[in-house]
């Protein structure tokens, strides 16, 4: 499929006083957060979808950043949306995920959290090894994804130096779930081949919240905002925002 040029690019779309911030996945771009955006624009909501540094150009400009630099985006974007809105969702998909847990854990956040196949456990247990194996291999090949509904960019191989900052941040993560006390909405699905499902029930066992609930997906895979079941997610999502947003409607 084709891939557009929008599909790299981060996006604004003004509504409402409620606020989602969209995170995409690591190597990936906005493209995959774009169809929720647009659906949630639908619904009046103040939508941004933002693209993490060294994504959406080339792979050396990933070799470039680790998760802080990813971090510090999130929470631009995050603080772009409070100058506008009164709630804030903030929604992530695998990596993105842990980036919106992460800053509910460190923020007084006025609103509610998503997670989408957010990693605590991996599938790929050479992923751990990489912060070892950086120091002998740059990059390695990443397995592509090929089904007609992804419509979305994202790279072919990914620098190990990322990788082992990615598998850094993950202690981290599960650390902080105590904190968050944010409503909070986990989707995982069940045939996920780069995060281990198990992530979705430790996320929700382990988070703070009072408030929080757990979906799974049974016919999608790792990428679960452009799969088959992509209009469930939405509508999960959707409904979540406003049930947690009845006071203000």
């Amino acid at each position: 499929m084709k891939i557009r040029s929008r599909d790299i690019e981060p996006f604004d779309f003004p509504g409402n006083e409620i606020g989602c911030l969209l995170i995409h996945g690591f190597t990936g771009s906005p493209g995959e957060m774009r169809p929720l955006g647009e659906f949630l624009h639908t619904k009046d909501y103040t939508v941004k979808g933002v693209l993490l540094p060294g994504h959406g150009t080339k792979v050396e400009d990933l070799a470039r950043t680790n998760w802080q630099h990813w971090y510090e985006e999130v929470q631009k974007g995050y603080k772009s949306l409070k100058q506008s809105c009164e709630k804030i969702f903030i929604i992530g998909l695998s990596m993105g995920g842990d980036l919106a847990l992460h800053l509910a854990a460190n923020n007084k956040i006025n609103g509610g959290i998503v997670s989408i196949c957010a990693p605590i456990f991996l599938i790929k247990k050479k992923a751990y090894l990489a912060p070892i194996l950086k120091y002998f291999v740059k990059y390695s090949k990443k397995k592509s994804y090929s089904s007609k509904n992804y419509e979305s960019f994202w790279y072919d191989q990914y620098p190990i130096s990322c990788t082992a900052s990615l598998v850094k941040m993950l202690p981290i993560i599960k650390k902080e779930l105590r904190r968050i006390m944010n409503p909070s909405l986990i989707i995982q699905s069940t045939l996920d081949k780069t995060v281990d499902p198990r992530s979705a029930q430790y996320i929700y066992d382990n988070i703070g919240s009072k408030e929080k609930e757990i979906y799974w997906l049974h016919n999608s895979g790792h990428i679960a905002t452009l799969d088959t079941e992509r209009e469930k997610v939405f509508l999960w999502i959707e409904e979540f925002i406003a049930r947690n947003t009845k006071e203000e409607s």
